[in-house]
C-alpha cells in the first residue's frame, strides 16, 4: 500500500468515526457505507470492463479487487454520505429535492476530483474533455450518487425497512448503466473534444463566483451542522496536496479548483465552529 492509499484510508476512517458518532436513532450509517462501497466497487469494475474509458495506475495504487483500487470504493460511501447531508442541511431534512441538490454536489466535487487525479497521474481516460477528462466521467459520478441518495430519501421519510432499503438499492448500478449508456449515444458521444483549459477555468470561475454569492446571500436561512463541513475538509487537503506537490503550477487548474472550493468555504459555519472551539 502506497503513502497515498494510507492516507485515504485515515481519511475515510477519520470520517466514519465522527459520522457514526453523530448519527440519530434509527441512522443506518453503517449498513449503508457498506452497502454502498460494495455496490461501487460492482458499479465502477463494470464499467471499466464493458467499456474502457479510463483505468488506475497501477504505479500509484497497489490495493486491486479485479479492475478497482480497493480504497477507491472506500472512498465512494464518505463522497455520497457527505454530498446527502450537506443537501439535507441545505433544504431541510425532508425535503424531495435533497438527492437532486445531492447530485449536484457530487457533480461539482467530481469535477475537481477528476480534474486534479487525471493531472496527477492516478487515473487517466481514453476520450478527451476537460483537463484531460470526458463529461461522461463526471456524469456517472452524479447518477450513481443520486441514485443512491434517492434510495436514502425514500427510505428515511417513508421508514422503510431494511430489506426493501436494500432491494430498492441493488437496483442503483442497473440505473446507471442504463443512464450512461443513453447519455452517452445520446449526446456526449457526438460532442466529445478536448476543451480548451483556460476557456473551462473561466467558465467555473464566473459560475463559482456566482454560486458563492448566492451561498452568501442565503446563509443566514441554511442550517449545516458543522461537522458535515468540517469532515470534507482533509478530502480537500489530500486534493490541494495532488494539486501543490503532484501537478505544480498550472494556472489553469487552480482557478478552476478554486473556483470549486470558494462555494463551500462560504457554505462553511465558521461562527458556530468557532463557538464550539471555545
Amino acid at each position: 500500500m502506497t503513502f497515498f492509499e494510507i492516507v485515504c484510508v485515515c481519511v475515510v476512517g477519520l470520517t466514519m468515526v465522527v459520522r457514526l458518532q453523530h448519527r440519530e436513532a434509527g441512522d443506518r450509517a453503517l449498513g449503508r457505507w457498506l452497502g454502498v462501497a460494495l455496490l461501487a466497487f460492482a458499479t465502477e469494475a463494470s464499467c471499466i470492463r464493458l467499456y474502457g474509458f479510463y483505468f488506475y495506475d497501477p504505479y500509484r495504487w497497489h490495493t486491486y479487487v479485479v479492475y478497482l483500487p480497493i480504497v477507491v470504493a472506500a472512498i465512494w460511501p464518505m463522497v455520497i454520505d457527505s454530498a446527502y447531508a450537506l443537501s439535507r442541511g441545505v433544504l431541510g431534512k425532508d425535503d424531495r429535492r435533497a438527492p437532486l441538490l445531492g447530485a449536484a454536489v457530487v457533480f461539482a466535487d467530481a469535477c475537481l476530483i477528476e480534474a486534479i487525479a487525471v493531472n496527477s497521474g492516478l487515473w487517466a481516460w481514453t476520450e478527451p474533455g476537460f483537463f484531460g477528462v470526458p463529461p461522461i466521467g463526471v456524469v456517472g459520478w452524479a447518477v450513481f450518487a443520486g441514485g443512491i441518495m434517492a434510495v436514502w430519501s425514500l427510505a428515511d421519510r417513508s421508514r422503510w425497512s431494511v430489506g426493501r432499503e436494500i432491494g430498492a438499492t441493488l437496483l442503483v448500478p442497473l440505473a446507471t448503466h442504463a443512464v450512461l449508456l443513453a447519455a452517452w449515444w445520446g449526446a456526449l458521444r457526438w460532442v466529445s473534444a478536448p476543451l480548451p483549459d483556460w476557456a473551462v477555468a473561466g467558465v467555473a470561475a464566473l459560475n463559482g463566483a456566482v454560486v458563492t454569492l448566492e451561498i452568501l446571500r442565503r446563509r443566514s436561512a441554511l442550517d449545516i451542522p458543522p461537522h458535515v463541513m468540517l469532515l470534507r475538509i482533509p478530502a480537500a487537503l489530500v486534493f490541494a496536496w495532488l494539486l501543490l506537490f503532484d501537478v505544480g503550477a498550472y494556472a489553469p487548474l487552480w482557478i478552476f479548483a478554486a473556483a470549486f472550493a470558494a462555494p463551500y468555504i462560504a457554505l462553511t459555519p465558521w461562527k458556530r465552529i468557532g463557538a464550539v472551539a471555545r
